[in-house]
Order: structure tokens, then C-alpha cells, then sequence
């Protein structure tokens, strides 16, 4: 499936009306290109975001004309035949910017903004950096600089790097400046599958107490398991370390990669 193919039935498979071959053929395609699948997140986020909006009750009569107004808005896009829309994508553009005009209106500017970028901001950088793995894997290959990050982290943080986690090897690492931080960007690789891990000394980073809700605990250790469209992340905090794990793999039990007790 190419891109334009994915965008074409981008709206069926917001609105969940797509045949389970074509969810699962674009699903692939976005868990493997990255434009395709900023424009789904977004178009996902605007469209979570009007749905709540609109089916979340006032007692403001006003309020309450105008979202009667959107909903008849929506209705008679959906309603519009095949003939009067180019395509798919038109029709989700313009719906979307139908309802999303309407309810800048009504809720003000800023909190829409905020409620479609704050994920840029928390966890994107760590999703692109494991995504440009594929891009330039010879840049971690075990070497010097693998060698130095490892003993760093281990005198350091007291905190000893595994060599091999369920069968995937550590091919190397290197420095990376992400979000304000200096990361030790750790690569782990099993056939074409790779997982990222991250160390980080927490007075550089912080977890974002937002991560609260997706807690999971196993054998009495704690994880924040953060699952994306396009990327899974697991955090951890241990000593003065936080450690998160990436993979784009859905099989692959991140939890292992990150042991320790985690704590905000």
C-alpha cells in the first residue's frame, strides 16, 4: 500500500468503517511511514477531540444552539454522495475543519492547540529518534564510544547495562540531545526487529506525571507503559536514572528492557 492509498481510506478508518484487510494494510503502513502517520495522529487527535466536545452536555443555552448547529453541520457532510466529494480525504478535511472552525468558537483557541500538540512535546522526539535508527544503524555499532556510554552509566547510576535481553543483542550506542537532555541512545536488535533504550540522569529529565494513568506493575515493579500509534515507550525510574524502551514492535515485551522500580 503506498501513501496515497493510505490517505484515501484514512477517513474509514477514523470513523472505524473499513474492512478489517484494509485496517490492517494501512496500520502497517503507518507503523512504517512516518508523514502518513502524523497526518492520521492528527486528523485522530482533532477528531477525539470534537467528538468529546460535542457529546460532553452544558447548561449553557447558547452553547448548547451551537452545537445542535455542528451536529446538523457533520450529519449533512456524511449525508453528501460520492459525486460531491473528490475524495476521502476531502471529505475528512472538510468536516474536520467544519466542526474544528466552529469549536474554536466556542471553547477558545489555546485549548485546542494544546490538546493536539502536548504529545509532540512529551514523546514524539524519543518515537523520531527510534524511527532514524533504521536510517543509520552503522552509527551504533559496538565500538569505543559503546564501550565508554556503558561504563559511564554503570559508574555513574550503578546501574549495569544487559548485553542481551529475549534474544535481542545490543548492537551499540551513541550520545543523542533530545528535549533538552543528554540520552545514552542504546540499540538492541534481533533479525530486522530493533528496540530502543534510553538512559537519561534525572535532573535532566523528568516523566511527565500525565504517564500516571498508564502505571502497570509486575512482580512488585512499576512501569509507566505509554502505547502510540506508531510507537510503543516504557519508563522507568531507578536510583537517579530514568530508562525508556521503543519499538515499533507490537510482540516484543518492552517491559524487559527497562527492569527497576519506577517512581515519579
Amino acid at each position: 500500500m503506498n501513501c496515497q492509498d493510505a490517505l484515501d481510506l484514512l477517513y474509514d478508518i477514523i470513523d472505524r468503517e473499513a474492512s478489517e484487510i484494509d485496517a490492517q494494510q494501512v496500520k502497517e503502513h503507518l507503523d512504517n511511514c512516518r508523514d502518513c502517520f502524523e497526518v492520521y495522529r492528527l486528523e485522530q487527535s482533532v477528531q477525539d477531540f470534537i467528538n468529546e466536545k460535542i457529546q460532553t452536555p452544558t447548561h449553557n443555552p447558547r452553547v448548547e444552539e451551537l452545537r445542535a448547529k455542528i451536529i446538523s453541520q457533520l450529519d449533512e457532510i456524511d449525508r453528501e454522495s460520492p459525486t460531491k466529494r473528490e475524495t476521502r480525504f476531502f471529505r475528512l478535511t472538510t468536516r474536520t475543519l467544519v466542526a474544528a472552525a466552529s469549536l474554536v468558537i466556542l471553547i477558545g483557541a489555546s485549548f485546542l492547540v494544546a490538546a493536539f500538540y502536548r504529545h509532540d512535546d512529551l514523546y514524539i522526539p524519543l518515537e523520531r529518534a527510534h524511527w532514524d535508527v533504521t536510517k543509520n544503524i552503522d552509527a551504533y555499532q559496538n565500538g569505543p564510544v559503546t564501550q565508554q556510554l556503558l561504563r559511564t552509566i554503570e559508574q555513574d547510576h550503578l546501574y549495569t547495562v544487559s548485553d542481551r535481553v529475549l534474544q535481542f543483542d545490543l548492537l551499540g550506542g551513541k550520545n543523542e540531545q533530545l528535549m533538552d537532555a543528554t540520552m545514552s541512545h542504546m540499540v538492541y536488535k534481533k533479525g530486522d526487529k530493533l528496540v530502543s533504550v534510553f538512559f537519561v540522569p534525572d535532573d535532566q529529565y523528568e516523566i511527565s506525571s500525565d504517564l500516571e494513568e498508564t502505571r502497570v506493575v509486575r512482580n512488585n515493579l512499576a512501569f509507566f507503559d505509554h502505547n502510540c500509534r506508531g510507537c510503543r515507550l516504557v519508563f522507568h525510574r531507578i536510583g537517579s536514572l530514568i530508562v525508556i524502551a521503543a519499538s515499533t514492535e507490537r510482540d516484543i515485551d518492552l517491559l524487559d528492557f527497562v527492569p527497576g522500580l519506577a517512581a515519579i
